[in-house]
């Protein structure tokens, strides 16, 4: 941002947010009302973006909040200079918005820099969450992040997937936020581990809660998913199933060597649908692998899919496989799973807790585990409905109602019993693998 532009925003709008934030400093607040009303002010700045990630868990996460939680009078603050809300009704008016109207740049500075706190724009604000772990602070209040994995913080995940650009100043926003934080949430086991590998947190500061999965996410039949199918151009039916984009953490290359095998150890040539795979850091590579293989003809590559029609896409699934290496949670098999769908995912960090004992796990970089659990689930129908049970029955754990209630517990200082089915999952595993179809 040039100079003279910055100084001319800091001279328009600094000093009325310094003259609210010193009166709403100063102001004494009642002990009655804040004995019946709690106020909670959301981070709303992921709200800006698409519903992928953490745009998705920001939107589930405080729709359930704002629902459940009735004796909170819920604000959403965001930093806002040209982009427009994305959601101006705010949950059917059950969140107040509020605009803090600075750039980007000021927001960092006077915000995640420690500078000023979120209160001023919420008067009497008894906690303040945000959804990322580059948030704000709240001064007279409890300060509250969600960290959803460690791939810029811990150094084994940061050299085995750099990041093309790296971020230096957010990841230093992040782990001064992680530091000044009273409590964090972590999304799975995996992720907590992790984290106070690499830092020096306290672990009674942190708490493990899963995400949850859209109540939208269920079995369709073929003329519900069809018409869904032919809009996107998805020609194959009863395909493997590949969600995620196309880089080395997502492991695409083992699912092409997978095909390989598929069809020169087993006689099965089942046709590949990788979903949100467009122009990635691996496409190139990928389309050359497949064109090696002599597979180009077997796979489609679909870009973006809105959320709302993913649905359709899991229920016409033969199998979805997910092989990948990292991921802090792993949503796409939980909805799978919820679509009824067989899974074979990767046997790596916190995969297993959300596959638990509903699906295959094989070693994420074993083509020929992976060939092996596939060509069960697509030669042996016992295999496909046993897993076909188990799945949904797993996905039914799975709410962001059941998420924002063990939030809302953080919020107040109960305890909360850390989400962790590591242990199930490591015996589901075995079970699986040798008995399910056997």
């Amino acid at each position: 941002m040039p100079l003279t532009v910055f100084l001319t925003v800091v001279k328009g709008t600094l000093p009325q947010y310094l003259a609210q934030y010193k009166q709403l400093r100063d102001r004494d607040y009642p002990v009655s009302r804040r004995a019946i009303r709690m106020i909670g002010v959301l981070d709303g700045s992921a709200l800006l973006h698409r519903r992928l990630g953490l745009g998705s868990y920001t939107y589930n996460l405080y729709e359930a909040l704002s629902r459940i939680g009735t004796e909170w009078d819920w604000h959403i603050v965001y930093p806002y200079w040209r982009r427009p809300f994305h959601d101006p009704e705010s949950f059917d008016g059950r969140c107040a918005v509020h605009r803090i109207r600075l750039p980007g740049s000021l927001w960092r500075w006077l915000f995640l820099d420690g500078r000023l706190s979120v209160g001023m724009a919420v008067p009497g604000a008894d906690i303040y969450h945000s959804p990322d772990p580059v948030g704000a602070w709240l001064k007279g209040g409890l300060t509250v992040l969600t960290v959803h994995d460690t791939l810029t913080t811990h150094p084994k995940w940061k050299a085995q997937f750099p990041p093309p650009r790296p971020d230096v100043p957010a990841v230093a926003y992040a782990l001064r936020s992680v530091g000044r934080a009273d409590r964090i949430i972590t999304v799975s086991q995996s992720t907590k581990t992790d984290l106070l590998d690499c830092t020096d947190i306290d672990p009674a500061r942190l708490t493990v809660i899963p995400y949850g999965v859209e109540p939208y996410f269920r079995p369709l039949a073929a003329t519900q998913a069809e018409p869904v199918l032919t809009r996107y151009g998805i020609t194959p039916r009863e395909y493997l199933l590949f969600v995620g984009r196309v880089e080395p953490r997502k492991n695409l290359k083992v699912v092409i060597e997978t095909l390989r095998l598929l069809r020169d150890e087993y006689g099965l040539q089942p046709p590949l649908v990788v979903c949100n795979g467009g122009w990635d850091p691996g496409y190139q590579e990928a389309k050359t692998l497949l064109e090696a293989h002599d597979l180009a003809a077997q796979v489609q590559f679909v870009p973006y899919i809105e959320h709302h029609d993913m649905p359709a896409l899991y229920s016409q699934a033969a199998a979805f496989v997910y092989p990948s290496l990292y991921e802090g949670f792993g949503l796409p098999p939980l909805e799978a799973m919820a679509c009824g769908r067989p899974v074979v995912a990767a046997d790596a960090a916190s995969v297993p807790e959300v596959v638990g004992e509903a699906g295959l796990l094989a070693p994420p970089r074993d083509p020929g585990a992976f060939a092996a659990a596939i060509g069960r689930v697509l030669t042996n129908s016992t295999v496909q409905d046993t897993l076909r049970e188990r799945g949904l029955e797993r996905a039914r754990r799975f709410s962001w109602e059941a998420t924002a209630r063990a939030t809302i517990q953080v919020y107040r200082g109960e305890a909360v019993t850390d989400w962790d089915d590591r242990r199930s999952a490591r015996g589901a595993h075995i079970e699986s693998t040798n008995a399910v179809g056997a």
